[in-house]
C-alpha cells in the first residue's frame, strides 16, 4: 500500500502542467500563467478542458467564453434563447449568446458554430459584452446607436483591412489594453484568434472598473449576500456582516430593518452588508471561516447568531469557538464593534435549559470582551406577555407557531424575524447605539484552557486552488453551472452550490474508482468543506505514506454542517505530503464532492 500510495501521489503531482483540474492542457508557455488565471475565474468551457488551446477557436467556442464573462462579472446566470433561430446548432452556450446579443447567425437559420473566428470578430464579441453590461437600453438591434466613450490611439497600420462595423470595437479594446497588435503596429484583423488568445483576452476583460446597466444583476434569492458601496456616493462605507446559520441566511427582514436603522442613525455612512449566515451550521465552522466570509472585508460591526444550532451541545467548547471570532475579531487593522443576537430555538419550546446554558456561557466572553448582547429570546418571551390576552394565546408555544411554520408537534424554525429586528432596534433605542458600536478589547482569555482552539488559524484550499492535483475522473463545477443529477438521494442544489456556500465552485467525481487528491501542507490539521448528500464515498487520508484519517464527507439534508471531522497531520511547521485517497466505490456509494480543503494552523 505506501509503494502505491506513494506512486501515485508522484502521478498527481505531475498530472498537471498548470491549472486545477485533471486536464493535461497543450498551451504555449507565454500564455500559461494567464490561463491559469482564466481557470481560476471559470473562464475556460468545459469543451475546452481537454483541448489543444494552440488551436484556433470556433463561433461556438467564444461563444461559451463571452458568457462565462458576463456570468462572472454580472454574478447572473445567463438565459437561453426560448426559440432556437438556428437549424446547426442547439448548443447552450450559443443560444445563451445569440440571447444576451453577443453574437448573430451567419444567416436567418444558421450560426455555423465550427466556423473559426477572427480577431476583429473576438473584439466585436466582447465589446458587446461590455456594452451589455454597462449601457442601459443596449441591445445589438440597436448597436449603432450606443457609441463608447475613450480615447482611440494611433490607427493601426493594416486600418484599411478592419471591416467597418468592427473598427469601434477593435479600437476600444486596444484602449483598454484587452487585445494588442501583433508587432509593426498591426491589428491583423482578419487573422483567426487562438483558443488561448481569446480566453486571454477575455480574462482581462475582468481587470476592467464596471457600473453596471440596470437589470443586469439579479436579486439575490438570499438578500444581502454581500452588498456593494454605492458607487455614485462620496459617503464613507460602514461594513456590517452578520455570521450565523439559517436564521442569518434567510433573515433579510431582520437584517434589512437592522441596516435601515444604522442609516437613519448615520446619515454619513453608506450601510454595507455581508451575509455569512450557512443554514445549519454552528459556531465550530463559524470559527473556521470568519476571516474568509467576513474578517477579509474589515468589518465595523459583525452580528454573530449561532444560539440556536449551538444549542444541546458542550456550551464550553462553543463558548470558546464564539470567543475563536472575537480573537480574530482583533487581529483585524480596524477592530470592529461586536454583538450576540440569541434567538429562540421553538422545537425545544417545552425545554429551554440546554439553550440557555449555551447562551449563558457566550454571554461571559462577550462581558469579557465588551461586545454586545441582543437576546431576542427574551424579547419574544416578554412579547408574548405582553399580547397574550389580546391575541388569545394560552401558551408560548401558541405565540410562537404564529411566527414559526409548524408542521405537525414540530416547527420549521425559520421564522419569528420580525421580531429579531424589534429587538434589535429596541435594545439600540433603550441603551443608546453608540453603546454597540464600540470596538471590542483585548481584556484576556475566558477560556483559557482552550487556547489551541481559540487561537487556530485557517487557510482555505479551494478546490480549483493550483496547489491540488487530481488522479480519477474529476470534474471540476462553479457557480451557476449545470450539475449533473445521479439519483435523487445525490442531487446538488442550486441553493448548497452557489455563494455563501461555494463561491469558487466544486470537485465531484462521477465514478470515485481510483480518484485520489495530493498537495503538500504545514498545516496542525485539515478539514473538508463539503456538499450535503446522504450519499457519497468516503475517503482515508495519508500523509508521507502513513494512513491518519478518514473524511465522511456525507450528511442528511437535515444534518447540514458542510465541515467535516479534522484530521490531524504532524503540525511541526514542515511541509509534509498529503494525499486522500477516495474509497472503493459501490452502486449506492459513489459520488465525492467538495468546495475546499480547510487548514488549520
Amino acid at each position: 500500500m505506501k509503494k502505491l500510495i506513494a506512486l501515485s501521489l508522484a502521478l498527481i503531482m505531475t498530472v498537471m502542467t498548470f491549472g486545477f483540474t485533471a486536464s493535461a492542457y497543450t498551451a504555449s508557455d507565454w500564455a500559461k500563467a494567464e490561463l491559469t488565471k482564466a481557470d481560476e475565474n471559470g473562464l475556460i468551457p468545459e469543451s475546452l478542458k481537454e483541448a489543444d488551446l494552440t488551436k484556433p477557436i470556433t463561433r461556438a467556442e467564444f461563444a461559451a467564453v463571452s458568457v462565462l464573462l458576463f456570468e462572472k462579472i454580472s454574478l447572473r446566470k445567463a438565459e437561453k434563447a426560448g426559440t432556437n433561430p438556428f437549424t446547426d446548432t442547439t448548443d447552450e452556450y450559443v443560444l445563451k449568446a445569440y440571447e444576451l446579443g453577443v453574437t448573430t447567425g451567419t444567416s436567418e437559420t444558421t450560426f455555423d458554430p465550427d466556423a473559426l473566428l477572427t480577431r476583429e470578430q473576438a473584439a466585436a464579441m466582447l465589446t458587446r459584452v461590455y456594452k451589455k453590461l454597462t449601457v442601459n437600453g443596449w441591445n445589438i438591434a440597436k448597436d449603432g446607436e450606443f457609441k463608447l466613450e475613450y480615447t482611440k490611439g494611433e490607427a493601426f497600420a493594416d486600418d484599411t483591412s478592419i471591416s467597418d462595423w468592427a473598427k469601434d470595437s477593435v479600437y476600444f479594446m486596444a484602449a483598454k489594453s484587452i487585445i494588442n497588435g501583433v508587432g509593426e503596429n498591426k491589428f491583423a484583423p482578419q487573422n483567426n484568434a487562438s483558443r488561448e488568445q481569446a480566453i486571454i483576452i477575455a480574462t482581462r476583460m475582468t481587470g476592467l472598473e464596471y457600473t453596471l446597466a440596470d437589470g443586469i444583476r439579479d436579486t439575490d434569492p438570499y438578500q444581502d449576500v454581500r452588498e456593494e458601496p454605492d458607487t455614485n456616493t462620496e459617503k464613507e462605507p460602514f461594513t456590517v456582516g452578520f455570521i450565523g446559520g439559517s436564521l442569518t441566511e434567510g433573515g433579510a427582514a431582520w437584517m434589512i430593518p437592522t441596516r435601515n436603522y444604522l442609516a437613519e442613525k448615520m446619515p454619513d455612512k453608506e450601510i454595507v452588508t455581508i451575509n455569512a449566515g450557512k443554514g445549519g451550521t454552528r459556531s465550530n465552522y463559524g470559527a473556521a471561516r470568519f476571516m474568509e466570509d467576513i474578517g477579509q472585508y474589515n468589518p465595523d460591526l459583525v452580528f454573530i447568531e449561532f444560539s440556536v444550532n449551538d444549542c444541546g451541545y458542550d456550551y464550553d467548547l462553543y463558548s470558546a469557538y464564539a470567543e475563536a471570532i472575537l480573537r480574530q475579531c482583533l487581529s483585524l487593522p480596524k477592530v470592529p464593534a461586536v454583538i450576540f443576537l440569541h434567538a429562540p430555538h421553538p422545537s425545544r419550546v417545552d425545554d429551554f435549559s440546554a439553550c440557555l446554558d449555551t447562551m449563558a456561557a457566550k454571554d461571559k466572553v462577550a462581558v469579557k470582551y465588551g461586545a454586545g448582547i441582543i437576546n431576542a429570546f427574551d424579547y419574544m418571551e416578554r412579547d408574548f406577555k405582553k399580547v397574550k390576552d389580546e391575541k388569545g394565546y394560552k401558551t408560548y408555544e401558541e405565540y410562537l407557531a404564529t411566527m414559526y411554520q409548524k408542521a405537525g408537534d414540530k416547527f420549521d424554525t425559520h421564522g419569528g424575524y420580525d421580531k429579531y429586528a424589534e429587538a434589535i432596534i429596541e435594545a439600540f433605542d433603550k441603551d443608546g447605539i453608540e453603546t454597540y458600536l464600540e470596538p471590542i478589547k483585548d481584556n484576556g482569555y475566558v477560556n483559557g484552557a482552550k487556547r489551541s482552539t481559540i487561537d487556530a488559524k485557517y487557510t482555505y484550499i479551494y478546490a480549483n486552488s493550483s496547489r491540488l492535483r487530481y488522479a480519477g475522473d474529476w470534474k471540476v463545477y462553479r457557480k451557476y453551472a449545470d450539475v449533473p443529477t445521479f439519483d435523487t438521494a445525490a442531487t446538488m442544489s442550486t441553493k448548497f452550490f452557489s455563494y455563501p456556500y461555494f463561491p469558487n465552485g466544486i470537485m465531484q467525481t462521477v465514478n470515485a474508482q481510483g480518484a485520489m487528491i495530493g498537495f503538500t501542507s504545514d498545516a496542525k490539521a485539515i478539514a473538508l468543506n463539503f456538499i450535503i448528500s446522504p450519499k457519497g464515498v468516503n475517503a482515508t487520508v495519508y500523509v508521507d505514506d502513513v494512513e491518519v484519517g478518514k473524511f465522511n464527507p456525507k450528511v442528511s439534508a437535515d444534518k447540514i454542517n458542510l465541515i467535516s471531522d479534522w484530521v490531524s497531520l504532524p503540525g511541526d511547521g514542515k511541509q509534509h505530503k498529503v494525499i486522500i485517497v477516495l474509497d472503493e466505490p459501490t452502486e449506492d456509494n459513489y459520488v465525492f464532492r467538495f468546495g475546499a480543503v480547510i487548514e488549520r494552523f
